[in-house]
């Protein structure tokens, strides 16, 4: 039988190892940054379950609305200057990527 430190020090390493794969994940994601009212790219392309971060660098607000291969539509909170906002595409599929706040801000995200 362990002991309780022994079987806390494995709990501890086996936390630290989770949280690292978390941190790693957070870190490759791929982003696309919203820029003078554009986002950076027209299309990206990802594997179905990822996510893409989609952070402001622009000096007014915006947000993400994305529309999936069902047609079912979701919309991200208000994004200020500086701030990040993580979207999963969880099917595969086209998806269609727009900003509601500055229309003629669309992309394309392709899941496979």
């Amino acid at each position: 039988m362990r002991s309780c430190a022994t079987q806390a020090l494995c709990l501890a390493a086996a936390s630290l190892a989770v949280m690292s794969a978390a941190a790693l994940a957070q870190v490759d994601l791929p982003t696309v940054g919203q820029k003078d009212r554009a986002f950076s790219r027209e299309s990206l392309e990802i594997r179905a379950g990822g996510s893409v971060r989609f952070q402001n660098d622009d000096s007014v607000a915006h947000n993400v609305v994305v529309r999936d291969p069902g047609g079912a539509t979701r919309t991200s909170p208000l994004q200020r200057p500086g701030d990040k906002t993580d979207i999963a595409f969880a099917a595969a599929g086209e998806y269609d990527v727009r900003c509601a706040l500055h229309p003629r801000m669309r992309m394309t995200v392709r899941a496979q």
